[in-house]
């Protein structure tokens, strides 16, 4: 008896729950209606109490990812929209890092938030390595949020119009040196914290690219899977190509396992490259390959 009392109670728990619930999601569902209602009537400030509104309803239902979930995503959205046009870009922002990121909303996704929440800053400093040099600073900051992406830095050959790119792994670890306000000189800054991008010269395998598919052809060790499988697999492997001309911080793009991308990883440290170069210099360059098994 004590038993089937703890059952019926619990179901009394239960059923109030699911009566609630569905309260709940009717009052969310008709304050969100009348927030994009208002919104669409270019009344913002309504729109944007009601919604603000629906989104403080707490609200489930056995079917939650396809009713309350969206409609909290919803309302996200349609409040970023609305404090667009109330132009509170900061709230804005705010929503719709949520609903973009925290609830997937593609259409919210299409509104840009790189675009709209950040900004992007440039410092140019001239004659940096030389007479016929520019040097910039670039990097990203949120509008609102104290926040900031690690820069690139871009070195600009007016002599030849031609441009280098590249970025410092671990700026922080650096003395006396201020990623956002300084541009790095690159003949000091240990070699193994600067990778370029883009180079005026980029990295080549002594004899070219018949030379290169001969190193590797010549040197690839078949993994036993190869000869099962009994056709062309591609793996491709990124690296970096030293300022000597050695390969270094081998790793997989794209692989498939098997053996196979560990005979890629091998075969590449393998290699000597001529490097990349920047304004006449060595650099160390990342770079990104192929390696094909074919039998």
């Amino acid at each position: 008896m004590k038993v089937l009392k703890q059952i019926l109670f619990g179901l009394l728990v239960l059923a109030n729950c699911l009566v609630f619930g569905q309260d709940s999601l009717a009052k969310k569902t008709k304050l969100y209606n009348k927030g994009v209602e208002m919104y669409n009537k270019h009344q913002f400030k309504k729109a944007e109490s009601f919604l603000t509104s629906s989104l403080n309803v707490i609200a489930f239902d056995k079917n939650f990812k396809d009713s309350a979930y969206n409609l909290t995503s919803n309302s996200f959205y349609y409040l970023a929209l609305t404090q667009l046009q109330l132009k509170d870009t900061c709230a804005a922002c705010k929503n719709i890092k949520i609903s973009a990121y925290a609830y997937v909303n593609l259409k919210t996704q299409q509104l840009n938030y790189d675009c709209l929440c950040k900004k992007k800053k440039k410092i140019n400093y001239n004659n940096c390595l030389g007479p016929e040099t520019n040097c910039y600073v670039e990097f990203t900051e949120g509008i609102c949020e104290d926040t900031k992406e690690y820069p690139l830095y871009l070195i600009e050959n007016l002599k030849n119009d031609g441009g280098c790119l590249f970025r410092i792994i671990d700026p922080d670890s650096i003395k006396k040196f201020d990623p956002y306000t300084q541009f790095p000189d690159i003949k000091t800054i240990p070699s193994d914290k600067i990778v370029f991008i883009i180079a005026d010269t980029l990295p080549e395998f002594p004899g070219g690219d018949t030379e290169r598919i001969k190193f590797l052809t010549d040197n690839i060790k078949y993994p036993q899977s190869a000869k099962e499988q009994g056709t062309t697999i591609k793996v491709y492997v990124t690296f970096i190509v030293e300022a000597d001309g050695s390969v270094s911080n081998v790793n997989i793009l794209r692989g498939i396992g098997d053996g196979f991308d560990e005979e890629a990883i091998r075969v590449t440290k393998l290699m000597k490259w001529k490097p990349a170069k920047c304004c006449g210099i060595p650099v160390r360059m990342q770079f990104n390959m192929p390696v094909t098994f074919s039998l």
